[in-house]
């Protein structure tokens, strides 16, 4: 863990397969294109093109959002989620040696996030609210483990932390916590875990929990209908 790099990996290296692939393969790619409206009882999509798409059987794999907190000053010019490649480009171009980093949440994501950018030279402080590092994953004694190794690597890190705000005008300039602490941000990024694309699964009356409900064959409420990746949820 921590041992990935920011530039290791390009922009070119993201697509899974060529565009040439899908045309082999019978596969009508639209980008740019989104899905309005899931007509369930006519099997039809209303796409954003204005066009509609017929259906037999319909695979929902539309991902996850950003879960960000209701953090006064969230939506400050250098507050961000890393979720697109704007994110990492915004990360990238302010990974200078010095600059300070406050990086909110202590689960895979912000730990992943916060190694990268301090092999960069830039000071990190993790921010979690919970006592320990990996709640979800961890007990007390493997996170004690995970916190010391990050402490080598140059991060600090604050747990129990409970944020008041983020402070600054139209860019933040620091994490303000409820205890009085203040600390100096150059950038902040919030990494509060994700929350699953549901809306046009709800609007179609598809069973949906946290995430859409799947069996074990990944169909949903709708026989005809499946789901697949973080937007399922197994039951």
């Amino acid at each position: 863990m921590c041992s990935s790099d920011l530039r290791e990996i390009k922009e070119s290296d993201l697509p899974v397969h060529p565009e040439n692939w899908y045309k082999e393969n019978n596969i009508d790619l639209k980008t740019g294109i989104e899905v309005k409206n899931i007509l369930s009882n006519d099997k039809m999509l209303e796409l954003s093109n204005g066009e509609k798409a017929k259906f037999d059987k319909l695979i929902l794999a539309m991902g996850a959002h950003s879960f960000v907190p209701p953090i006064q000053g969230a939506n400050k010019k250098n507050v961000i989620c890393i979720r697109t490649c704007d994110d990492v480009k915004y990360l990238l171009d302010n990974l200078e040696k010095g600059k300070k980093c406050v990086c909110i949440g202590g689960g895979i994501l912000g730990i992943e996030a916060a190694g990268a950018i301090a092999k960069n030279g830039v000071n990190v402080t993790m921010l979690e609210s919970f006592s320990w590092l990996m709640p979800r994953q961890l007990n007390k004694e493997p996170s004690n483990i995970l916190e010391n190794h990050l402490k080598k690597i140059g991060i600090e890190l604050v747990l129990n932390a409970k944020i008041k705000e983020i402070t600054g005008e139209d860019s933040a300039k620091s994490v303000l916590l409820e205890n009085g602490s203040n600390i100096d941000a150059d950038f902040v990024i919030i990494t509060a875990g994700i929350r699953s694309n549901t809306h046009l699964a709800r609007a179609a009356s598809i069973k949906v929990n946290s995430g859409i409900i799947v069996d074990q064959y990944l169909a949903t409420s709708n026989p005809d209908i499946y789901a697949v990746g973080d937007v399922a949820e197994s039951q």
